[in-house]
């Protein structure tokens, strides 16, 4: 049996394992744009200087090695031909630069796919982001490298979104010494995770380290040089950021334009069953492109039950339970578990002392979620083992 995955990350990696734990001499192909395997929520400290690229990797070398995998680094996928089997590769350094003749197409057959392409970086529509020439994601270690580089001629940085990945960029620009400003339409940092008080905290540590923050504001106009690089972003309010790099951090989209026109059923994700099967026979997904959670433990579930069925067991994914995050920042422990979201009829009980701060939502007398942050991060296990099950 052929088996070959689409993506070197958290999901693909998770189902290659699986895989290879049920069928030891099957043949296992991962494809994958970048040329390291590497863990998304270490970026910032490759960014900041803190991590090589070898230090990056969630596995071990020595496993990556005994998983007996072919690996196709440094390819983006041209198509997917589900009636004969084969995805059709490129080598992403060629797609960049507009070399895309069919001399370099190469084609890699299956008998069983997984796709696992997690999700790309959101550049917003505000005027001349999208054409500049400095402003870059930071969503793939490529990236980074990009921005890394980029930054040793830059001092004044802007990023775009306050969630957790622009506050990663805001952490690693600001250990290199530079000037940093997060803007952001939200009212508190990292909203997704965190309720604003908790938020606070981390944004007075940012500011103490010299972050400007410009909350509640939108992009309105850019102003560009002659080269086509941004040096200022106006804000809805008439403020002027000076900049000299832009990373934007305003949102995701999952990475999987390259089968439209396929066979596989998509909308801003891939649908998938309950076996993490799509539509078409052999093919599965897992992780962010299905757009069932975007969380880091979901996705290795999601991978395993594909790897479970794609080697021809039955096994069924049911965990819609999301744990959110975990985040430390300037020693900071916060770890957020469940939706995060109080709603009207709710409990909500708060709780600070000199151990740190402590949130709960409580719905229908059923623990809903929790925000831990501090120094005491006890019975995390027993707060997660009680609204994964209600």
């Amino acid at each position: 049996m052929k088996y070959v995955i689409i993506g070197g990350g958290a999901a693909g990696i998770k189902a290659a394992e699986q895989i290879r734990s049920l069928e030891k001499d099957s043949k296992i192909t991962i494809i994958m744009e970048d040329m390291n395997i590497h863990s998304r929520c270490m970026l910032h400290k490759y960014l900041s200087g803190e991590r090589s690229v070898e230090e990056m990797s969630f596995i071990p070398k020595e496993m990556e090695e005994e998983l007996n995998i072919e690996f196709f680094r440094g390819y983006t996928i041209s198509s997917v031909d589900t009636d004969k089997k084969i995805v059709s590769i490129i080598p992403l350094n060629d797609q960049i630069s507009g070399a895309n003749s069919s001399a370099k197409i190469e084609e890699v057959s299956y008998d069983k796919l997984l796709i696992a392409t997690g999700s790309n970086g959101f550049i917003p529509p505000a005027p001349g982001l999208r054409e500049a020439k400095n402003v870059y994601c930071f969503r793939h270690l490529r990236e980074a490298e990009i921005i890394r580089e980029k930054a040793k001629d830059a001092n004044d940085i802007a990023i775009i979104g306050a969630g957790l990945v622009g506050i990663d960029a805001a952490y690693g620009m600001l250990e290199r010494g530079k000037n940093v400003t997060v803007i952001d339409m939200a009212l508190s940092i990292i909203p997704m995770q965190l309720c604003k008080k908790a938020g606070d905290m981390y944004q007075k540590l940012f500011e103490d380290d010299g972050c400007k923050f410009e909350l509640g504001r939108k992009v309105s106009d850019t102003k560009m040089d002659v080269n086509g690089n941004i040096t200022s972003i106006i804000l809805d309010n008439g403020t002027e950021v000076k900049c000299d790099l832009v990373i934007s951090a305003a949102g995701e989209r999952a990475s999987i334009k390259f089968l439209e026109g396929s066979l596989i059923k998509i909308d801003r994700f891939i649908e998938v069953d309950d076996h993490m099967r799509t539509n078409v026979k052999d093919v599965y997904a897992a992780g962010n492109a299905t757009g069932l959670s975007g969380t880091w433990p979901n996705a290795k579930k999601e991978a395993e039950v594909a790897a479970y069925n794609m080697c021809g067991y039955d096994k069924v994914y049911d965990d819609t339970y999301a744990m959110k995050n975990t985040m430390n920042f300037y020693g900071l422990a916060t770890l957020s578990l469940g939706s995060g979201k109080a709603e009207e009829g709710d409990r909500v009980i708060e709780q600070q002392d000199s151990f740190g701060y402590r949130r709960a939502i409580i719905k229908n007398g059923v623990l809903d979620s929790i925000v831990l942050q501090g120094k005491n991060l006890n019975y995390a296990g027993v707060y997660q083992y009680i609204i994964k099950n209600k």
